[in-house]
């Protein structure tokens, strides 16, 4: 427990010189970020020669249509001084002919019935799924989570209401962790492409609110958790930012800097004695093993 612990806690202490996640928002980003998707999923036999386009390279309409109707993220590097995209996810968007059958996680994934019944009250406009997350062989696990981050930023500045996904269990643990009851289980373990998943709603506007809260975290997943959120907060937009958050925000002194300009903050921090946060960590496993 505590190696994974102590593992995580410092995966989450600094950015990744060179990367930066973008919302995609011209053709050759869109492009890059669909080609990556295609060749991550051929080199794992999710997909099959005859599904993919040719020039450029994509999963064709018929074996992924939910393209046609999605936002998508890429974290880019860079290679021969020119953008290079090397991990990649979106945020599949309500196709308004179809509703709820827009989202897979609905229309693939056994769900409890209560929550069945929320999503159908929901507004599907409102809703969207987190989907598609590749990223190069050998590049850091951390692109993902920059991914994770500008997913959650552009979900609380557009104000969507819930969001979907079919999780990673391990991930879906990590992020409970972090996002507390705003990450909501709703069916039983499930599978996509042979990958054991969790399906999940994320309550969107409760989840700033649930990451902020520290006070029923044991000491061990406390510090875990603060340094998770000196990673997600970085960037947070200002206009998500309410008051009461500030006041926490500046209470736990959590940088919402730009990851570029944290960056450099972080690195005059540097001094800070890392033996004794270990030490602190240790003794508090005692606690809650």
């Amino acid at each position: 427990m505590i190696r994974r612990t102590l593992k995580y806690y410092r995966q989450l202490s600094a950015e990744v010189p060179g990367l930066r996640a973008v919302t995609v928002s011209h053709p050759g980003q869109l492009s890059a970020a669909q080609e990556l998707h295609a060749r991550i999923y051929r080199a794992a036999d999710y997909v099959v020669d005859a599904d993919l386009t040719t020039g450029p390279v994509r999963i064709g309409p018929r074996k992924d249509p939910y393209q046609a109707h999605a936002q998508y993220f890429c974290v880019q590097g860079m290679r021969a001084g020119a953008p290079h995209t090397v991990a990649a996810v979106r945020i599949i968007t309500a196709d308004p002919g179809q509703g709820l059958g827009s989202f897979p996680a609905y229309t693939t994934q056994q769900l409890y019935p209560e929550y069945r019944r929320l999503l159908e009250e929901a507004d599907p406009a409102a809703c969207g799924e987190i989907s598609a997350l590749v990223r190069e062989p050998g590049v850091s696990g951390k692109a993902a989570l920059m991914l994770y981050r500008a997913v959650w930023h552009y979900s609380l500045q557009r104000r969507y209401a819930l969001l979907l996904v079919c999780c990673d269990t391990r991930l879906y643990q990590r992020c409970k962790m972090i996002f507390g009851a705003s990450w909501i289980r709703i069916g039983p373990d499930g599978s996509i492409w042979n990958h054991r998943v969790v399906p999940v709603m994320i309550h969107i506007p409760s989840s700033l609110d649930e990451a902020l809260t520290l006070s029923r975290v044991n000491p061990v997943k406390r510090r875990v958790k603060m340094k998770a959120l000196e990673f997600f907060v970085r960037g947070l937009p200002d206009d998500v930012v309410l008051p009461a958050h500030r006041a926490k925000l500046s209470r736990y002194r959590l940088d919402t800097a730009a990851p570029e300009l944290a960056a450099g903050r972080l690195r005059r921090r540097a001094g800070h004695d890392a033996h004794a946060q270990i030490a602190d960590l240790v003794d508090a496993q005692a606690v809650d093993p």
